[in-house]
This record gives structure tokens, sequence and C-alpha cells, in this order.
């Protein structure tokens, strides 16, 4: 929805497809209310649902940003995640190949780096299939890469850092901190230790219309979207009492912490250097927003 708020403000026809029509999520009403703005569900046939609608040969990008997100869940329903991660990757990809699309945009995940980086991964660092969740990612990255080379296609991967703002999800860390500070309730964390590269939800779109509005001289493209700069999430949950004004006593942990200290941080120079992009917000900028 940030994404697709972002496309019209800056004067884009957007269309957002659906393989099906039972789909829980809910468009919000600021943007199905814009005139630039529809929806379509697609059914289990994209040739029939192209043939049906020529105007769709039309679009010039497509942005695939479905799938879970959710590793826990990804994990104890691995069949269910390579249905959404990588076989909806490759219709999708489909869909676009047989609709004359030649540009694709995926977000991936900084995890394919592994949890126990030394230093910033950039893109060139070794992937590693820690869990179901990111062997999904990384199959669908590959996926992308053969359609980029095999069918011409344009094609931009942003591996993403943790991604705070915009609707907040409760089942992220960011989530639990944001959410519980603006409602003054107690903020109950697992761990304090992990350290992580938090990045704001408006630098991360700004950072897939830079690729939209960019034209790759290679076939696939990777990219970190990040700040390359580790915080922890004991700093991340003082930040927000600061901003918000609220006593840090309200940070509750075990009084054992067993979890690891792991750490996650990518850089983002690659990004900066090609595409001239970086993010506007520190931490403290963007809890503030």
């Amino acid at each position: 929805s940030n994404l697709a708020n972002a496309l019209l403000g800056k004067g884009a026809i957007v269309v957002g497809l659906r393989t099906r029509a039972g789909n829980n999520e809910k468009t919000s009403e600021k943007i199905t209310k814009n005139p630039n703005f529809c929806c379509q569900n697609i059914g289990e046939s994209p040739d029939i649902f192209l043939a049906e609608n020529a105007a769709i040969k039309n679009i010039t990008a497509c942005f695939h940003f479905a799938g879970i997100a959710n590793a826990v869940e990804c994990q104890n329903n691995p069949r269910l995640a390579y249905r959404s991660n990588v076989d909806l990757t490759f219709q999708v990809l489909e869909f676009c190949r047989l609709a004359g699309i030649k540009k694709f945009i995926y977000p991936s995940t900084g995890y394919v780096y592994g949890g126990h980086l030394e230093q910033p991964a950039d893109e060139t660092y070794p992937l590693v299939s820690t869990n179901i969740y990111t062997a999904t990612k990384i199959a669908a990255e590959a996926l992308i890469e053969s359609y980029a080379f095999f069918h011409g296609f344009d094609c931009t991967i942003g591996r993403l850092s943790n991604v705070y703002g915009g609707k907040s999800n409760l089942e992220t860390v960011t989530g639990i901190v944001i959410e519980n500070v603006i409602k003054g309730k107690p903020i109950s964390l697992k761990t304090l230790r992990p350290i992580r590269d938090f990045i704001f939800i408006n630098d991360v779109i700004g950072g897939f219309l830079t690729f939209l509005e960019t034209k790759s001289d290679q076939t696939c493209s990777y990219y970190n979207i990040s700040t390359g700069i580790g915080t922890s999430i004991k700093t991340l949950a003082e930040t927000a009492c600061e901003v918000a004004n609220c006593s840090k006593k309200n940070i509750i942990t075990p009084k054992k912490d067993s979890f690891l200290g792991t750490k996650i941080v990518l850089n983002p120079e690659k990004f900066k250097t090609d595409l001239n992009w970086e993010p506007a917000y520190s931490i403290k900028d963007g809890l503030s927003k």
C-alpha cells in the first residue's frame, strides 16, 4: 500500500493483480478511490485473463510483492512457503512474459546472507540457506535471474534490511516497540541483544521507485536497500521511548536472556554508487515520523 500510494502520487496508473478473489488483505480506501488505480483478479489462467484484458499489455513494469515474509510461518508450513514464495514468483514471471512486461522488480531479504555477519554484507557476499524462508527467497531470486537472461527481462532485486514504519507488523520487533510506545503500554521483548540494520519504510519505497526509474545495463541487478548502520534492539527500544517521551523503564525483558547476539547489517554502497540513492532517515528520524 505504501508503494501504491507513492506511485499514484507520481501520476502513475497502478493495477493491482491478484491470483484469486478471496484475498483477506483489504486495499486501503485512499488507494481504491484514486481514479488511476484498479485491482484485477487474474485467476489461475493468466493467458485467458490477458486475452480478455488487452489494456494490461500496456503496463511497463511489475512489482512482485506477494508472498510470506514470516520466517516462523514458512518453517512451520514449508509446502505453503514454497507455493507462496517460489511457485507464485514463477507464475508472475510467466504472466509478465505473456503480457510482454519486461521490467520486473522484486523485494528479497538481507537474511539470505545469514545471521552472523562480522561485517556489513555487500551483494557479492555468499548466500546462506539457514531456514525455509531464506531458501524460498534464494530460489525466487534464481528464477528471476533465469528469466532475465533467457527472456531479456530487466530485473532488479532489492535485498531489504529490517523495515519499520507504515502499518506496523506486530510479529516484528519494530512493530511491537512502535505499537506499545504509541499506546503507552509496556514494551515486552524476548531479547535486547541482536543487532539489525533498521530502515524506514519511506526510504525503502524511495529505493524501489529508483529501480523503476532506472534503466539497468544488466539483465538482472542486485542491490541492498539498507542503512549500513547496526542498531541493537535495546537501542531501538530506548530511542523509541526517547522520541515518545516515555520512560525507558517501560522496556521489559526476561531476567535471563538466552538468545544469541546475532548481527545482520547490509552494505548499501553499491546502491549509492550506481544509482545515487541513499537513505534520508536516521533511526531517530524514522521513529519520530
